[in-house]
């Protein structure tokens, strides 16, 4: 009789073990697809398309660790595997990336983070239809993500949609008028458009608000020698190279 109660109350101790070692590891997880999320938006945020910072580097050797967790404690997790290839993706591991972006959308084929992961794949390797394809469906599992649709934004512009694009962008900026990616981008398709006139006055606003970018004045003399005025285009390209003098000196 006492074996048999200290067998039961053995057995409702590793229950209770069991449980909590469960609820641990599920809010480990959620605690990793969180941090794996936020560092992801936070790499959006600070990167500008042609500098990779020290402050992106750390923010992306945290993420790769923490999303390989995350796989480690759900391997089948559609989540996971789909936030493991963004990382992979943004690290430049390629083929791993479509490999864990394949995982996640065997899993739920509307996952928005598979889907993102393998359309920015295609879009690398130059598969742009298949790349449309995936970036649309990410939009559609969550139009509220600022950056999936401003990938889809990109790819429409490099598949020559540049109306479609420009339509994406304008939301963007109406959403976030601070965002000098989200200007550039929609200054750089009016110019694709020959809508000089609107091109430079959005050039003249990203100038305002970040006057210390290089690329971003000789973009801007480029715009301006189209339109023929290379004498103003002359005065930009030189605070450009006094710009990036300047930063040398320091």
């Amino acid at each position: 009789m006492n074996y048999s109660r200290m067998s039961k109350f053995t057995a409702v101790i590793a229950a209770v073990f069991f449980l909590l070692s469960a609820c641990s590891k599920k809010a480990s997880y959620d605690e990793l697809i969180d941090s794996v999320s936020f560092r992801l938006d936070k790499v959006n945020r600070l990167k500008k398309g042609y500098e990779d910072s020290e402050e992106i580097k750390n923010l992306l050797e945290k993420a790769l660790s923490e999303s390989k967790k995350a796989v480690e404690i759900q391997p089948k997790s559609p989540d996971a595997n789909g936030l493991y290839a963004r990382v992979l993706f943004a690290l430049g591991e390629t083929q791993q990336s479509l490999f864990y972006a394949e995982a996640s959308l065997s899993a739920d084929s509307l996952n928005f983070h598979g889907n993102l992961a393998a359309g920015n794949v295609y879009r690398r390797i130059g598969d742009l239809q298949k790349a449309e394809f995936y970036i649309q469906r990410a939009v559609l599992s969550d139009s509220s993500d600022l950056y999936a649709r401003y990938s889809l934004a990109l790819l429409l512009q490099q598949r020559r949609k540049l109306k479609d694009a420009e339509d994406i962008l304008e939301i963007l900026v109406n959403e976030e008028p601070d965002n000098t990616r989200f200007l550039y981008s929609l200054a750089a398709v009016n110019e694709e458009q020959m809508d000089l006139i609107k091109a430079e006055r959005l050039f003249k606003e990203l100038s305002e608000k970040d006057p210390d970018d290089p690329e971003l004045w000789r973009a801007y003399a480029r715009l301006l020698e189209k339109g023929g005025d290379t004498t103003g285009a002359k005065v930009l390209y030189f605070r450009a190279d006094s710009i990036e003098f300047s930063a040398s000196e320091d």
